[in-house]
């Protein structure tokens, strides 16, 4: 019959299907992605030295009614980003916009912004770690493990980190994430930081220019209010306690 004669051949014309049915959803993500563009890769001014640079990025999965566009320019001379900021105010929901939109972006996909530059390489995260009851595995330890899968990645690579060690004491997660993030710094990874940890806005004192600021705040005026959008330099102040007793904690 028609499977016999067409033996051979039908698993080329499987994989033409795929990438068909692919090429499609891809296209159709595309039209209806507001806003939305396809991603360009440029050359690095250093070799093998990724970089983002993006104008109106949104996060991918964010209605367009609730989202909130911003600007990237990490350049190929930098090698780490640390964002502080308020509680709710957008730090985890940014990383996540760029990984998410990087990803889209090296596998050919259009990306949520109005522009999207950007050069290639491995990526890398530590976020949302869990810790795993069936493996006895405590929080830290699958940090630990994370942080160290990151650390034994040969540059170049692009990471992003999410409340590093959160899982211990604040004496030891400031020493710790301060060392690890050295390393990281001199071995030539390149990435992005979200931090509460206001101690570590002063490694831009011995490495400069590779480590940048940035931050988000609460909206001036009457009660807790955030605009999502990335401003450089660290945060001042935070809304913890303002959150703690809106809800009616006794702080």
């Amino acid at each position: 019959g028609f499977l016999r004669r067409n033996e051979e051949k039908i698993p080329s014309w499987l994989k033409e299907f795929a990438a068909l049915d692919a090429s499609l959803a891809l296209a159709g993500y595309r039209r209806f992605l507001s806003p939305g563009a396809w991603p360009e890769i440029r050359e690095s001014p250093e070799v093998n030295r990724p970089f983002i640079k993006a104008r109106e990025m949104h996060h991918p999965l964010i209605p367009e009614n609730q989202s909130v566009g911003n600007d990237m320019d990490f350049q190929p001379e930098h090698r780490l980003w640390i964002i502080t900021g308020s509680n709710m105010g957008g730090k985890s929901t940014f990383l996540r916009t760029v990984g998410m939109n990087l990803v889209l972006a090296q596998m050919g996909a259009p990306v949520r912004a109005l522009s999207f530059e950007f050069y290639p390489g491995p990526i890398v995260t530590s976020m949302q770690i869990q810790d795993n009851l069936a493996r006895s595995e405590s929080l830290f330890y699958a940090e630990v493990r994370s942080l160290k899968h990151l650390v034994d990645h040969k540059p170049p690579v692009f990471y992003f980190l999410d409340e590093m060690l959160k899982g211990t004491n604040q004496k030891d997660r400031s020493f710790a994430c301060r060392k690890i993030l050295s390393h990281l710094i001199e071995s030539g990874a390149t990435g992005m930081l979200t931090t509460h940890d206001m101690e570590l806005t002063s490694l831009t004192e011995g490495y400069g220019s590779m480590v940048q600021l940035f931050h988000f705040r609460e909206s001036p005026g009457e009660g807790l209010q955030f605009d999502f959008k990335l401003r450089p330099g660290s945060v001042e102040g935070t809304t913890a306690l303002t959150i703690l007793r809106n809800e009616g904690l006794p702080v």
